[in-house]
């Protein structure tokens, strides 16, 4: 009995049972319209159908596409693509498969023209136990089949690569094993690694560009089997690989020969040493065309060829099949799991998840002194995400050390010619070195800084002064001065030998800080302030977008009615510039009891805010990871920061959670919540003005309801990294 993935199938109208995958099979001719006959019934006659059979004709002059323009308009299930110049395989596949992603496959049988599978192939890999309806093989990158010759011997030139046994493994292999490549004579590919690594290389044309494009799958984390019960038979003339012969042979095409030496290179130069290795192969190459008295200028062309291969970027070759090209993006941050996790960090984990989700490739240079473990990674839909870690000393001077660190530098430098980022999204500086984009300055790559704190021109990163407030302007000494009081809590009048020290720091702060701001291609700001700000105290921005950072819709909140007396909360960390002493000043008296304060450490950070504030009658949380729980029991969010935020977090959550905010009249605030619309403004530190506003809403609880109903729709990430991507193009 014929299977087929669908209830009903397009070609011949057989019904079958429902099923969900969805299975193309793509070919590739040229000129060989009698072999590809066989292989188009051998298909055809598959015990497991699948649901499309692509036909990529390379230009053939044979009678190839008068036979195909006939078959596709009898067989609604044939799809035939001319191409208008020979390609070669590796042209063939990338527009085949690329087809194939268009049509919504779900895996792909990829077949040469000259191959016949024998009437299970297909259904052997699909029920090899790592595929089948009902599951939905991810992990798994691709499953070859059992290439034979005529005589029943194996094939040379399609031996799959084994991860632990060699070709004789492969002779008397009997079971699924892994692999780590194959060629494209019936392989299984998942469309998740295609969309995820790309499409294959159209510019190798024939030669090698199977095995780059399978082991681009598996070295991306996708696993690989060889189905040895499944058969294919491959006619060619003879039995036999890529060779040196064929190098040699000067009876042979010599752009033939050229390629196949630079495809060589390419692919080989990417294993251990393998630069190193392929230098050796070279000058063997070289040697052995003397000895065979090769012409000087094609020894030349084919010398030329290989080393040529040695320093192309063949990632700069690779496409993706929505049409969206695909890059490759490296973030750097100042702090990951396992430790405690912030806005910034919050902020660049869902752009690269994002970005994965997407099919990009993703990298994250970072300082930490823990390793995160991939069940972390996994739980937070990282998977993928490539780490490159540095550690860092504990120190309270941190952000001075944080100038300019060389062994950072120097890592990092190592990291972009590893990665070969196309794009670098700059996070956060502290804890690596500042001058990091400076790295890549000569590098065509991109480069983008985002501006979540004031940390360019403030090393504290908030133009606030522990007992002054907000910095107005500052000299090297006011930094220092400051540092030294938020650092170590000694407040210094005027020259000390205590911050001495830090003069040298400050000085080659400044200096690299300009430097990095003239080499940024475009700078990302969540906020208007936040530019406005920056250039007024003379940073020179020449471009930069607005992109609110985003959040995904929450979808399970609990609507609250307002019965009683409405609940104000506060929620986040328990500090000066947070506001919280206007808070409490705010709440005196017996309106206290209407708030509810969560951000404390433990429960002995409790007690000090207790006997700080004797007199508060309001509810005291220890901080804990359930935000919704705190959510779903309040009313109003109070976000009282008294230093230039940039864009809180908190007020996001708050308007995604249906909750009107009370929040200063400062920073980048003003541009999230409107006043008497989605919320209220007060005046900033005026504690007097923010009781009013609370006293409105428990006098007019009515007016809640109506801010709820007219609370702006706010960006979700998805839309964020949009943004990204085009500041990007």
């Amino acid at each position: 009995m014929l299977l087929s993935n669908k209830g009903f199938d397009r070609a011949s109208g057989w019904n079958y049972s429902s099923k969900t995958m969805l299975i193309a099979c793509v070919i590739v001719t040229y000129n060989r319209k009698v072999l590809l006959k066989s292989t188009f019934n051998a298909v055809s006659s598959q015990t497991y159908h699948p649901d499309y059979i692509i036909i990529v004709d390379n230009n053939s002059a044979d009678g190839t596409k008068e036979w195909l323009s006939e078959l596709k308009d009898s067989r609604s299930d044939v799809i035939a693509l001319f191409l208008k110049q020979n390609l070669g395989g590796a042209g063939g596949f990338h527009f085949g498969i690329k087809k194939a992603c268009e049509l919504g496959a779900d895996w792909i049988w990829t077949l040469d023209d000259d191959s016949l599978p024998d009437q299970d192939a297909l259904e052997k890999l699909v029920k090899s136990g790592l595929i089948d309806s009902g599951c939905s093989g991810e992990g798994v990158g691709f499953l070859a089949s059992r290439v034979i010759w005529k005589d029943g011997t194996i094939h040379k030139m399609n031996v799959p690569g084994f991860v632990k046994a060699q070709h004789e493994g492969y002779k008397r292999c009997n079971e699924n094993t892994r692999i780590y490549y194959s060629s494209f004579v019936s392989i299984l590919i998942s469309m998740k690694a295609v969309k995820k690594v790309g499409l294959p290389i159209q510019q190798f044309f024939i030669y090698g560009d199977d095995v780059e494009f399978t082991r681009r799958i598996t070295s991306d984390g996708f696993s690989a089997y060889y189905i040895p019960s499944s058969r294919t038979v491959h006619l060619t003339e003879v039995n036999a690989g890529i060779t040196y012969d064929q190098i040699t042979d000067n009876t042979l095409d010599l752009e033939k020969r050229c390629r196949i030496v630079r495809n060589l290179v390419i692919v080989n130069k990417q294993e251990m040493l393998g630069k190193l290795k392929e230098v050796v192969r070279i000058i063997y190459i070289w040697l052995i065309l003397v000895a065979c008295k090769t012409p000087l200028r094609s020894q030349a062309r084919i010398v030329m060829a290989g080393l040529k291969g040695l320093f192309i970027n063949q990632s700069k070759w690779i496409k993706y099949p929505d049409n969206v090209q695909k890059s490759r993006f490296l973030f750097t941050l100042h702090n990951f799991y396992p430790d405690q996790l912030y806005g910034t960090e919050k902020v660049c984990i869902q752009q690269m998840r994002e970005l994965l989700k997407r099919g990009h490739r993703v990298g994250l240079f970072y300082s930490c002194n823990s390793p995160v473990s991939e069940k972390q990674l996994k739980k937070n839909g990282l998977e993928g995400l490539e780490l490159f870690r540095v550690k860092f000393l504990f120190s309270k001077a941190q952000v001075l050390l944080s100038a300019w660190k060389p062994h950072v530098s120097y890592r990092f430098s190592r990291v972009v010619d590893e990665f070969s980022p196309d794009v670098v999204v700059f996070h956060h500086l502290v804890r690596l070195s500042m001058d990091l984009p400076l790295v890549v300055r000569k590098k065509s790559i991109k480069k983008i800084l985002y501006l979540h704190d004031f940390y360019l021109i403030c090393p504290s990163y908030s133009l606030f002064r522990e007992n002054e407030g907000i910095c107005r302007a500052s000299s090297m000494l006011d930094c220092a001065r400051c540092l030294f009081a938020g650092r170590f809590g000694q407040n210094v009048i005027g020259m000390s030998f205590k911050i001495l020290p830090a003069f040298p720091f400050l000085l080659m702060r400044n200096i690299i800080r300009k430097r990095v701001a003239e080499n940024i291609d475009c700078f990302v700001s969540p906020s208007g302030f936040m530019v406005s700000e920056l250039k007024r105290r003379g940073v020179e921005i020449k471009t930069c977008i607005h992109n609110p950072n985003g959040m995904d819709r929450i979808t399970n909140v609990e609507e609250k009615k307002i019965t009683g007396s409405l609940c104000f909360g506060y929620i986040g960390n328990i500090h000066k510039k947070k506001g919280v002493d206007v808070l409490v000043q705010a709440f005196h008296g017996d309106i206290g009891k209407n708030l509810v304060i969560r951000g404390f450490s433990d429960d002995n950070a409790v007690q000090d805010f207790m006997l700080k504030y004797p007199d508060f009658s309001g509810t005291l949380e220890v901080f804990n990871n359930n935000r919704q729980s705190f959510y779903n029991n309040v009313d109003v969010i109070i976000v009282p920061s008294v230093w230039y935020e940039n864009q809180p977090t908190v007020i996001i959550e708050a308007l995604n959670y249906g909750k009107p905010v009370i929040c200063s009249d400062t920073g980048g605030m003003p541009e999230m919540v409107t006043d008497n619309k989605g919320g209220l403004l007060f005046r900033t530190g005026v504690s007097d003005d923010l009781r009013e506003k609370v006293m409105y809403l428990i006098n007019n609880p009515s007016e809640v309801v109506r801010m709820k109903e007219s609370l702006p729709k706010w960006p979700t990430v998805e839309e964020n990294v949009d943004k990204l991507l085009k500041a990007v193009s």
